[in-house]
């Protein structure tokens, strides 16, 4: 019997095209069936992922895991939701995620996108941290990013983390690797260390460098500083889009990218324009397979 791996936009920041009362904002979630099993994958910004995902038929009370991909407020805010409508569920983070504060400097003065610590405190027993790559099943591995050859996302420069209060450091970030007969598929929500470090880690992390699918925000976004009076004296910088985009086509030829929450539209056309037909666009209610 073939395994087929099926995941689904729950909720992102683009409208789906053809259910256009599916909610957005700027957040993300996953559903994904593997192996037998039913996870979800970050929670989005609010209790919205949970309409959607009713209008959608995911039986929320069923899921066997939530993993939460890193401590920001966009990926966890629904988290108190998913708690009160499934009983049973442990909430899968590193310890980093769900213990420091985070805060945006993006549009002016510092707003708090950490995680509830109330709603973490609470349900304290349902936590579990992950310290080292592990496997969640037969084909899926959560893999904390190991590899740093390439520059991290510059949208980074307008995130900080305490305590100390220090620029974000990104080792809050758990992606998903799912191993399957025809090659390896990612899924990174926001991509805070990098596609290009993230790839490699998952194929560190299974032992498979025939990479199929990336799925996931890429943190490239258009203007990654807000006030410059309000934030570090950096100077604003950009992504190399264009060379993100050769080391794509130069290590990985068959990957096929599929993104949408925090891709910024220049950083979407360039990607494009240079993978072509590899480059997909998501939104709620987007649905994948693979066999």
């Amino acid at each position: 019997m073939k395994q087929i791996t099926n995941i689904t936009v729950v909720i992102d920041n683009n409208p789906s095209t053809s259910c256009p009362t599916l909610a957005t904002e700027h957040g993300l979630s996953f559903y994904i069936e593997v192996d037998g099993h039913t996870w979800l994958y970050d929670v989005g910004a609010s209790r919205r992922w949970a309409d959607n995902a009713q209008a959608l038929g995911i039986d929320i009370s069923h899921i066997d895991q939530l993993i939460c991909s890193h401590g920001h407020r966009d990926h966890t805010g629904g988290l108190a939701t998913f708690l009160a409508l499934n009983d049973h569920a442990p909430v899968l983070a590193t310890e980093e995620a769900f213990t420091r504060s985070y805060f945006s400097y993006r549009h002016g003065p510092a707003r708090d996108i950490s995680v509830a610590k109330d709603v973490v405190a609470a349900h304290r027993p349902r936590i579990h941290y992950i310290t080292h790559d592990t496997p969640l099943s037969d084909h899926v591995i959560a893999v904390r990013n190991a590899t740093y050859t390439y520059a991290m996302p510059a949208g980074n420069q307008s995130l900080k983390e305490s305590d100390p209060l220090r620029p974000y450091q990104g080792d809050d970030e758990l992606a998903l690797a799912i191993r399957l007969e025809q090659g390896l598929v990612i899924l990174s929500s926001c991509s805070h260390n990098g596609l290009l470090n993230i790839t490699a880690s998952c194929v560190e992390a299974t032992g498979c460098s025939d990479v199929i699918a990336f799925i996931g925000g890429l943190h490239l976004v258009d203007s990654p500083m807000g006030d410059p009076t309000k934030d570090a004296s950096e100077a604003v910088q950009h992504d190399d889009v264009h060379q993100i985009a050769q080391q794509i086509k130069q290590h990985y030829p068959h990957l096929h990218l599929y993104t949408g929450h925090c891709t910024g539209p220049k950083a979407l056309a360039i990607l494009q324009y240079e993978l072509g037909d590899h480059v997909h666009t998501f939104f709620s209610g987007f649905k994948l397979s693979f066999e």
